[in-house]
């Protein structure tokens, strides 16, 4: 009802579209990519926010440098022990964006040129997200927004908030394997293991 009546207020610049259930999420991002007609792409997960000044940053930091994909900390919200903290300030470099990419820092735009120049994001896992942009980050000109504009909720139920559900990202970092010049290996690997990591202690 919300979505409708917004669409009904700005005819010009929101459009809605129904597409059949999947279980993982990667297919509807990639329909919802492959149809958007602005300059650049976000997205925002159901059970996430973002600030509302979040794309308007966003673009801006991407103008400053005619970037492919801006990377940026989060707020990440623990419902179940009622705490805020921000991940993800780092200095950046095509490594350590890798490195981050999946767990601090992730890829909050990117440039609709550059996106359909690669392959799409995947379904059949979890992160797809950050499988697509850990597998695109080596071929970008990756820019930053150093303000924390994404609200990220971990709880019980979600996949970052049950460990049997997370492991379900191994998938993810597979894909990025077989898709990343063999250079980034290790960073990867590292990656794969910090996140496992930050699963356990969580």
């Amino acid at each position: 009802k919300i979505i409708s009546e917004y669409k009904d207020k700005f005819p010009k610049i929101i459009s809605v579209y129904n597409i059949p259930f999947e279980e993982w999420p990667g297919g509807t991002k990639a329909y919802g990519y492959s149809v958007a007609k602005g300059d650049y792409i976000t997205s925002c997960d159901a059970d996430d926010f973002m600030h509302y000044k979040a794309v308007e940053l966003y673009v801006e930091a991407a103008y400053k440098g005619d970037y492919d994909i801006i990377i940026s900390p989060i707020n990440e919200i623990d419902k179940e022990n009622d705490t805020v903290k921000v991940t993800g300030k780092i200095q950046l470099n095509q490594e350590t964006a890798i490195l981050n990419a999946s767990r601090n820092l992730p890829a909050k735009l990117i440039k609709r040129e550059f996106y359909l120049s690669h392959d799409p994001i995947q379904s059949g896992f979890t992160y797809d997200d950050a499988a697509y942009h850990l597998s695109v980050l080596p071929y970008a000109r990756i820019g930053y927004c150093p303000t924390p504009v994404y609200y990220y909720i971990r709880y019980k139920e979600s996949v970052s908030g049950d460990l049997k559900k997370s492991l379900f990202c191994i998938y993810s970092f597979d894909y990025v394997l077989e898709h990343l010049p063999s250079v980034y290996t290790e960073t990867v690997f590292c990656a794969c293991i910090l996140q496992f990591y930050y699963f356990i202690k969580a």
